[in-house]
């Protein structure tokens, strides 16, 4: 199968890497985190005797030649969707097939704490899932020649159907979602397939009798209604700018059209920041801001104290993704009814009904790394029927498996299935893939200043722009 990406996505990539480049490389010269050393030229010649992973076509039970007697080392972020899918789920699948194979997982929330000194050793696991506010760059990994491409993945027979490859059982747009670079390479696995916007609690709005908004007029209108009967309208996992994320961009999106996302995907430079819905976005979250409907301390929050604050109704709405109701499924009360609501639409939107609906949860299988064909197989595994049912019952959430489907009592997936079955409402939030390093340095400093009140929605644009 060829994947070909647009001559504008090929100019943004090369863009992408160069900026990561030279922001790795303030205060360092042009080192970038892997140290030049003895242990890079020791590994390279363990690689290229060991050789690269080929795809065995006649062999769909095996085709990448996994030698079963060898270990499988996981790392798997441990947030939002624990880590039990993988280990009662795909470990167990993938120990079922080769049970001489010792599985050695690890699950933490500090990923590049926990990886970063393995990959500097050219010893990394051979599968890594690299998510989470701690995660390790992927343009950086690119840049620093460390993961493998996952073309050979993606043109593999599927395991439940060897007529088709595994490209062909996923979601449109996952392919392009895990590209990064000048060209076809496929350097990641977005796995989850994840719905963003606000969250609520029913129960509290039937409460006090407030109504649900549908336009970004009616936010503002009952934001004043939750404020005046001493409840704060909003909180965000402050300490986590990448929560702001969607609201601000979504409701960009949503005024402008598809074409604001296509403008950052295609010209990621000040023309797209200049874009009249980007500044309208960020005038209206300025103004959201400056009447106060922001919960105290809300911008020195971890994520989990956020959240802790809207389960106890000290808040009535949080953005995140779908992701949010498994996290907090031992802390929700009972009859709390968590609801989901896309982003308000500011007036005049060009596609008031979008909801951004990305595949994320990257999975990787670094170069350097010890069994790169079980590795490649282990993601296999992830893809099959068997894979999917075992993230969906352990997690209640999509995958990018075409076809996927999750059957839950849970109130908050329930009210966000609709908006995810319409794929012709659903757009895809690239910015923090495809800029990773400049979205971590630059952008979400300014999200905080905006949030913070500290900066006009002109200052956020026009700093932002300047680092560009």
């Amino acid at each position: 199968m060829t994947y070909t990406p647009s001559a504008a996505m090929r100019r943004m990539r090369r863009r992408t890497l160069m900026k990561a480049g030279a922001l790795a490389g303030l205060g360092a010269g042009a080192s970038t985190f892997l140290a030049a050393c003895g242990g890079a030229e020791a590994a390279e010649e363990n690689r290229y005797l060991r050789g690269p992973v080929e795809l065995d076509y006649g062999n769909p039970d095996n085709p990448f030649g996994v030698n079963g007697d060898v270990p499988l080392d996981v790392t798997i972020f441990k947030g939002g969707y624990s880590d039990e899918y993988a280990t009662k789920g795909h470990q167990v699948i993938y120990g079922n097939k080769y049970p001489y194979a010792e599985i050695i997982h690890v699950g933490t929330e500090q990923i590049s704490e926990v990886v970063k000194p393995r990959f500097r050793s050219y010893n990394p696991p051979d599968v890594l899932m690299n998510a989470g506010g701690e995660r390790m760059e992927m343009d950086q990994l690119v840049n620093d020649g460390q993961l493998t491409d996952l073309r050979v993945l993606l043109d593999a027979p599927s395991i439940d159907d060897p007529a088709k490859t595994v490209a062909e059982t996923l979601r449109d747009g996952v392919v392009e979602a895990g590209r990064l670079g000048t060209g076809d390479e496929v350097w990641g696995l977005p796995y989850d397939f994840a719905g963003y916007g606000l969250w609520y609690s029913q129960r509290l709005f039937d409460e006090y009798g407030w109504q649900v908004p549908q336009t970004w007029f009616e936010f503002m209108t009952v934001c004043e209604q939750i404020k005046a009967d001493g409840v704060a309208p909003f909180t965000y996992q402050g300490r986590f700018p990448y929560y702001m994320m969607d609201p601000i961009v979504t409701l960009a999106v949503k005024h402008g059209g598809r074409g604001v996302m296509e403008g950052f995907d295609e010209d990621w430079g000040p023309d797209a920041w200049d874009h009249d819905s980007v500044r309208l976005a960020a005038e209206a979250w300025e103004e959201f801001i400056g009447k106060g409907f922001l919960l105290e301390g809300t911008v020195s929050m971890s994520h989990l104290e956020a959240q802790d604050a809207w389960i106890a109704g000290d808040a009535a709405f949080l953005p995140c993704g779908s992701w949010l109701e498994n996290e907090e499924k031992n802390d929700l009360p009972g009859d709390y009814q968590m609801k989901f609501l896309p982003i308000p639409p500011l007036d005049g939107s060009a596609e008031p009904e979008l909801v951004q609906g990305t595949p994320g949860e990257h999975f990787v299988v670094p170069r350097y790394a010890n069994n790169p064909a079980g590795g490649l197989e282990y993601l296999r595994i992830m893809l099959s029927e068997a894979g999917t049912t075992a993230w969906v019952n352990n997690t209640s959430s999509l995958n990018v498996v075409s076809g996927a489907t999750v059957e839950t009592d849970r109130s908050g997936v329930q009210s966000l299935a609709p908006f995810l079955a319409d794929d012709a409402n659903l757009y895809q939030n690239t910015i923090e893939v495809e800029h990773g390093t400049f979205v971590q340095e630059v952008l979400f400093p300014q999200i905080t200043a905006l949030m913070r009140g500290d900066a006009s929605a002109s200052d956020f644009i026009r700093a932002v722009k300047a680092q560009l």
